[in-house]
């Protein structure tokens, strides 16, 4: 049998071929190198006169990160600096302080000393890491966060094998998408079957590495495995929320959704370039203020977040440095807030609800309506999509939810339809308007709810996987959940049978709720899922995908309570007749003498 060594999955890369940009207009191109280098991370080598250099890390920053990762057409939302991570090179450095705005298609285009001209070691070479563009997942009911794990190596996408898939594989898988931690990590095609080559196997990563090239595993593209072993990953995607006293879409304390609840974060040295990432991830704009020793209240609940460092530049609060805790208290500080510039949107008046509703805007302090003058679908599309609540069905005027009062803030307003805020379409007008609040103009969405996941624990661990689904001993104790990541006051769930039964929950909040079975019996065995409802629209979400409950006979139990104790009992018996024939034998013998 062939002995196989593990390997690097970035070593087995950068001996195959060397990943170039296209040439740019000036006929410059670049490539990723190092010893652990993947297309999409390594030292930053520039061709330049006939031979490759380096670039020197003297003012790199971000923006020129995010230009690297454009030029290689890999991801640019989640970019990494990482000077000398990948090795030094050698031969010429070409490039030094390279000052770049962020949006060049380039290297060469952004500003810098000239080709050579430089004062620096190759101690100070430059790298990068373009995270999530050599993985995606994928497959049936997959999302951004959950689905069949996908490599793309040598040109073409490829799965991976799930001999020896297990949590710290999916850890790494989560971490490098940045998709939070993984609860589960699902083999035998859980997301259905993929297609092309299987790239990786017999996968064993740690749990620290930062992406999955770095683990180690049985070489690339073996064959020994079909893609019904095609392995899958769910991730609990870390999201955030502004809540307390006085908060809005862009102020607010700050709370971390994470295993499955929400809950708080402290800081020694929360200050602006704290609060700067939390405004980039709410997508308000910039931190006008930062709050601390509990001016937006004090939260309840774990501490999820702890002496939390940011440099101001990470698209989202959980890629800064910090201390996870599950503690109740802040150990140094009080709970953190944020006050973002922005502007808000909410619906109001008359028989409103969280999805239909007065528009009304937040600005310079104060909240006023918008002119129905040229409102139209395209606008109340782009509110529909700022309150997440689906599509626009219709767009009334005339104040039909009733008139606001204060300020008039828009008129005229002129959206294409695609824009992500009201606030980003053209042909606004602030202030400057001849309207009155008879003209107040409103929004009808439809309801759209975000589809809910679902888990199974057994509290007295009774429970295991097979590809079949979760198995449960009888007469073990197990717990369905079901949750959602939005915060809705509105809410209840629902669990589904497969003959449509549906139970309803023992425990509940305004994001989860817990099914709770005392005692598997053989009646319980079913498919499962969770629906979530808001009550105020008689809307359902998605369901959930499937959960198979198997109740297996106590085998163990048996063997533990029955077979076991029935031996000891035989053995004992086989003992006392064995010594009372001994002893009777020796009776006769005495008598004969």
């Amino acid at each position: 049998m062939e002995n196989i060594q593990p390997r690097s999955l970035h070593y087995v890369t950068i001996v195959s071929v060397l990943f170039t940009s296209s040439l740019s207009a000036e006929g410059v191109q670049i490539r990723l190198v190092g010893s652990t280098s993947t297309r999409c991370s390594g030292r930053v080598e520039v061709y330049h006169n006939g031979s490759w250099g380096t670039v020197c890390d003297d003012d790199w920053d971000f923006n020129d990160t995010k230009v690297v990762c454009r030029q290689l057409d890999c991801n640019t939302r989640d970019i990494v600096p990482l000077t000398r991570s990948f090795g030094e090179g050698t031969g010429q450095i070409w490039l030094d302080d390279v000052s770049c705005l962020g949006n060049e298609s380039s290297l060469t285009d952004c500003q810098h000393k000239g080709f050579g001209n430089h004062d620096c070691r190759h101690t100070e070479d430059v790298s990068v890491a373009c995270l999530g563009s050599d993985i995606r997942l994928a497959g049936s009911g997959s999302t951004q966060c959950s689905g069949r794990v996908e490599v793309y190596q040598n040109g073409a996408w490829g799965t991976v094998c799930d001999d020896d898939w297990g949590l710290n594989d999916a850890q790494v898988v989560c971490r490098q998408l940045g998709c939070g931690s993984a609860p589960s990590a699902h083999p035998s095609a859980h997301f259905g079957q993929g297609s092309g080559p299987v790239w990786l196997t017999d996968v064993r990563c740690s749990g620290h590495e930062q992406y999955l090239g770095q683990c180690e595993h049985g070489g690339l593209g073996r064959r020994h495995c079909g893609h019904d072993k095609d392995v899958g990953v769910v991730c609990e995607d870390v999201q955030i929320k502004l809540v307390g006293p006085g908060s809005t879409q862009c102020s607010g304390r700050v709370e971390v959704y994470y295993n499955g609840t929400w809950g708080r974060v402290c800081s020694r040295n929360w200050n602006t370039p704290h609060a700067q990432v939390v405004c980039r991830q709410m997508g308000c704009e910039t931190a006008q203020a930062v709050s601390v020793a509990g001016q937006f209240g004090e939260g309840t609940g774990p501490v999820w977040l702890d002496d939390v460092l940011c440099s101001g530049k990470e698209s989202s609060l959980t890629q800064c440095l910090h201390h996870k805790s599950e503690t109740r208290d802040c150990e140094y500080g009080k709970d953190v807030g944020v006050v973002c510039s922005g502007y808000q949107v909410r619906l109001a008046g008359s028989g409103f609800t969280r999805c239909s509703g007065r528009v009304e805007v937040y600005l310079n302090g104060a909240w006023g309506t918008v002119c129905d003058d040229d409102w139209d679908l395209n606008d109340a599309q782009v509110v529909c999509r700022q309150l997440g609540c689906g599509t626009a069905l219709s767009a009334p005027g005339s104040a039909h939810f009733g008139q606001g009062t204060g300020l008039i803030w828009f008129n005229d307003v002129a959206c294409t339809g695609d824009e992500e805020t009201l606030f980003k379409c053209s042909n606004r007008r602030l202030w400057n308007h001849k309207c009155a609040h008879d003209e107040d103009a409103g929004v009808v969405c439809s309801v759209s709810l975000q589809e809910p996941s679902i888990s199974v624990t057994s509290p007295n661990e009774g429970l295991t996987w097979d590809p079949e689904g979760a198995e449960v001993i009888r007469g073990y104790s197990f717990v369905i959940t079901c949750s959602i990541k939005a915060n809705s006051s509105q809410g209840r769930f629902s669990l589904m049978l497969s003959d449509s039964t549906i139970i309803n929950p023992d425990l509940k909040d305004n994001n989860s709720a817990s099914f709770i079975f005392p005692v598997a019996l053989y009646e319980h065995q079913n498919n499962y899922t969770c629906v979530h409802k808001v009550t105020t629209k008689d809307s359902n979400s998605t369901e959930t995908a499937t959960i198979s409950i198997i109740i297996k006979f106590p085998t163990a139990f048996v063997i533990r309570h029955v077979t076991v104790p029935l031996i000891l009992v035989l053995e004992f018996c086989g003992l006392y007749f064995y010594f009372k024939a001994k002893k009777r034998q020796m009776s006769l013998r005495v008598s004969r003498a």
